[in-house]
């Protein structure tokens, strides 16, 4: 880098535009500098020169130095030193506005350069952004925990998905969707406790499970199914607050294809069920062929 003071000369058409910018008053006076005349601003403290290349981490200086690049273009003329006394702290400046402003930096401020369409921004520490490269598709951005960057891949490992339906969509528009529909029944009464077309028209049923919200009263314990098959789902199922079902109590174990909207049938073993509540759920399998 190549620096230098500025003659008096140039100087002078700039003192009054510099004493408004900087904030300064009438106090400014020059000095020699070996062979070049430095202009000294307010008590001396602030100087003023020029040179080639940004002054950030080349020039030294104190804040409210002021650094013109004779090489500069838009947004890179114009320098002020507002931190440190080391060679760093220079910001610089554009003008605009009826004024000078603070660049702001280009590459929607993010201070990167270098990336392409599909590139995302990731934090590599505390102030600090780095780019993550887009890759090919049929890949997912996977969290590789706190303080760590993310990155893709192709297979993913997920604890938990929480969503109502999952689906799996073909190039030409198939479709493969896991879904569920669950309803609480409640104030349970009589020989059997119905939630009417729970069961949606078209699904492919893989289960019924249920949780018993409410403890039962009346009955001995309790079947479900959809009112043809009475236990399909689960048999003398217990009757106390907390209690579950999954694949283990179904009494069979394929799929059932149900044309029209079905009812989920809970039926009393031995006395009528006086009291409770179950929430039930439907798990099923919706199918949509190629639309092209």
């Amino acid at each position: 880098m190549t620096i230098q003071r500025l003659g008096a000369a140039a100087v002078l058409a700039f003192m009054a535009f510099l004493a408004g910018t900087l904030g300064g008053t009438a106090n400014a006076q020059f000095d020699t500098f070996g062979d070049f005349t430095r202009l000294l601003l307010g008590d001396g403290a602030c100087e003023f020169s020029t040179g080639t290349g940004t002054p950030e981490s080349a020039v030294t200086g104190d804040p409210c130095d002021v650094f013109l690049r004779t090489d500069g273009g838009a947004g890179t003329i114009f320098y002020l030193k507002e931190t440190g006394a080391g060679d760093t702290g220079w910001a610089p400046f554009a003008g605009g506005g009826g004024g000078l402003h603070p660049v702001v930096e280009t590459d929607g401020g993010t201070g990167q350069t270098t990336f392409t369409q599909g590139d995302l921004l990731v934090s590599d520490g505390a102030n600090s952004l780095v780019t993550l490269a887009a890759v090919a598709v049929d890949q997912v951005l996977a969290s590789a925990g706190v303080g760590t960057e993310p990155a893709y891949t192709d297979s993913p490992t997920v604890a938990t998905i929480i969503a109502t339906t999952v689906r799996q969509i073909g190039a030409n528009g198939q479709l493969a969707e896991l879904k569920h529909a669950t309803t609480e029944v409640t104030g349970m009464s009589g020989a059997t406790v119905t939630a009417s077309t729970l069961i949606p028209a078209g699904s492919l049923v893989v289960g019924v499970s249920l949780l018993v919200t409410t403890n039962i009263t009346g009955a001995n314990t309790f079947d479900v199914g959809d009112g043809v098959d009475v236990d399909r789902w689960g048999a003398a199922i217990a009757l106390a607050s907390s209690t579950t079902t999954d694949i283990a109590d179904f009494t069979i174990l394929n799929p059932v294809n149900y044309a029209a909207a079905t009812d989920v049938v809970l039926t009393a073993n031995g006395p009528d069920f006086t009291a409770g509540a179950v929430r039930l759920t439907v798990h099923y399998l919706d199918l949509t062929a190629a639309t092209s």
